[in-house]
């Protein structure tokens, strides 16, 4: 792929100033941090010094981006290799800072344009860049803009512009440290202040609760469901129904790989082998989001008073809009939202509609809706629904709710593909009904690999009693059944609230493990039943199953297989314990099954 007319200029505005870009954390760290007296502070000290903090970084934030547009700022940082300016630059938190600025762009940012980008065509090229572009050494970078159609630049550019947005990108982390903070606190650290430390404030922590972070940290999030704790995938149709949607590459993944697939449907693009991407493709299970949430429609549309198949079938027709003229039409152009940018535009929003309303019969097919439920859809409802309106709802602690469609002028939009995959996982967060038992199908996703090896109804004694086993698996002797807990985690929770953590620990971790404990000791008794027969395995493992990465609350051997694995697992981890063969007769909380042969 060529270079574009920003890539040399912004190596050239960037490379004085690089080494003033990692040096320190924001000076809004020392100029608060300084002030505060050096000591340990008990928890509600804590967690009321790490809120001020917070406060006063926002106003931080709101300040800067408050002074340019929103087709600026996405312009600009969607052409900056995702990244973080703080000490910790794990994938995870590269992904959330970015979340962060995202959200501050909608949040903050300034509806109309601004005079720091222009349009080609309507500027003179000694505008672009602050007349960068008028060197010697930048002729192809002027060539370039005049042989392309009409698109916008950055004007009013220099090192300070750079700067400011390495500062907001420091700024995004500071946020990022407060949440993680304020997560830790919850679980029972505090923090120590340090003048001599640049970090300035530390966290306080226990061995014990040390290891407990670190194991937490440690292990892998959930991507199979939702932040409802919804199986993301449809267990009856695990193929179609899917669609490509940018997400940030955070890995810093190569490209190459799809070089592959672009020879297959014939389109002449290819990435270099080293070549890094701002965005990753994944597919995303669009049916299967559909058709497994539809327990929620009724309570949705209560709460929003909108169908949330209008909803779908808007997302559906953008994303396969991608698909249509990449794949189909070869147009690749199409490259820019899916790989480099994340999303397209400015654009009429009456253009939007109009592609929209071409576009949903396709969306149709991929959902497989019927005709009751094609009749239902509204897609300006949907389009309103998806358009960012009321900012002041923006949480970038929470970095939710974010929009797909974001206003950048009185009636042109950006279509922020980049947003879909987070959108979906939001969708259905906090809307509730009486039963959600219909979130136990998550064991049909996982019996697709091991099929339950006890009744899925209720297992029957000789002697009449009975019990519910969700999930049951064999290991050599050992015989594995599972609880499942797919309870949706609190605001809070993700906050670092300590109620809401303990409700976590009572509700889901210790509910679990006590009901799976339960179920373990009845079996071990009831080796052979009507319609059942154990009496071949010598013990049971009682685990617990959450849709979520949970924090274990202790390291007492009650809430763990062995010195690093946890009762409590997500899928992931235990389809990968099984994959391992970490069960063994080594393992904490066996339960020896009576001898009956």
């Amino acid at each position: 792929m060529n270079l574009d007319y920003y890539q040399r200029p912004f190596f050239l505005i960037s490379q004085p100033i690089a080494s003033e870009v990692i040096k320190q954390p924001h000076s809004k760290r020392k100029s608060y941090w300084r002030l505060i007296p050096k000591k340990e502070y008990n928890h509600l000290q804590s967690k009321q010094l790490i809120d001020t903090y917070y406060s006063s970084i926002l106003k931080e934030i709101e300040k800067i981006v408050s002074t340019k547009s929103r087709m600026y700022w996405l312009h600009l940082s969607r052409r900056i290799l995702p990244s973080t300016s703080g000490k910790d630059k794990s994938p995870i938190t590269v992904g959330v800072t970015r979340k962060i600025i995202d959200g501050a762009i909608e949040k903050y940012a300034k509806d109309e344009f601004c005079e720091h980008i222009g349009i080609t065509g309507e500027i003179d090229i000694s505008e672009v860049f602050d007349g960068l572009l008028l060197r010697n050494d930048l002729e192809y970078e002027r060539e370039l803009l005049k042989s392309l159609p009409r698109q916008i630049v950055l004007t009013k550019f220099n090192q300070t512009n750079m700067l400011e947005y390495y500062t907001l990108e420091k700024l995004a982390y500071e946020v990022w440290k407060c949440g993680a903070t304020l997560r830790a606190l919850g679980k029972g650290a505090t923090i120590k202040i340090n003048h001599s430390d640049k970090e300035y404030f530390t966290e306080i922590r226990s061995p014990e609760l040390a290891f407990l972070i670190d194991n937490y940290d440690n292990r892998t999030f959930s991507f199979i469901t939702s932040r409802k704790g919804v199986v993301l995938e449809d267990k009856d149709d695990l193929n179609s129904g899917k669609l490509l949607v940018p997400i940030y590459n955070v890995s810093n993944s190569k490209m190459d790989f799809f070089n592959p697939i672009f020879k297959q449907f014939g389109i002449s693009l290819s990435f270099g082998d080293n070549m890094i991407t701002n965005f990753l493709p994944i597919l995303y299970p669009l049916k299967g989001f559909y058709n497994n949430n539809k327990p929620l429609f009724g309570s949705f549309f209560k709460k929003y008073k909108i169908e949330v198949v209008s909803i779908l079938t808007v997302i559906t027709a953008v994303a396969y809009k991608i698909f249509h003229k990449l794949f189909l039409e070869k147009d690749v152009g199409m490259v820019k939202p899916l790989f480099l940018r994340g999303y397209q535009g400015p654009i009429l929003e009456r253009d939007i509609l109009k592609e929209l309303n071409y576009f949903k019969h396709f969306a149709f097919l991929n959902l497989g809706l019927n005709e009751d439920e094609k009749k239902r859809v509204n897609i300006e409802k949907g389009f309103d629904f998806l358009k960012l309106q009321n900012r002041d709802t923006i949480d970038l602690l929470f970095t939710a709710p974010l929009k797909l469609f974001i206003p950048v002028s009185k009636d042109r939009v950006v279509i922020d593909y980049s947003k879909i995959s987070q959108i979906l996982d939001d969708l259905m967060f906090q809307v509730r009904i009486k039963n959600e038992n219909f979130k136990g199908d998550l064991f049909e996703y996982v019996t697709n690999k091991y099929k339950s090896i006890l009744p899925t109804n209720l297992c029957r004694s000789i002697n009449n009693s009975s019990k519910q086993i969700d999930y049951a698996i064999a290991i050599n002797k050992i015989l594995v059944i599972c609880e499942c807990k797919l309870k949706e985690n609190s605001i809070g929770y993700y906050k670092g609230n300590m109620q809401s953590l303990k409700q976590r620990r009572d509700n889901v971790i210790d509910l679990s493990i006590n009901e799976s404990n339960q179920k373990a000791i009845w079996l071990s008794k009831n080796p052979k039943g009507t319609n059942y027969d154990i009496s071949v395995f010598d013990y049971i493992l009682p685990l617990g199953l959450s849709a979520f990465k949970e924090f274990i609350p202790s390291t007492s051997k009650k809430y763990w297989i062995t010195d690093s694995i946890p009762r409590v697992l997500t899928i992931e981890e235990f389809n990968k314990i099984i994959d391992s063969n970490t069960i063994s007769e080594k393992n904490y909380n066996l339960i020896k099954i009576k001898n009956v042969r």
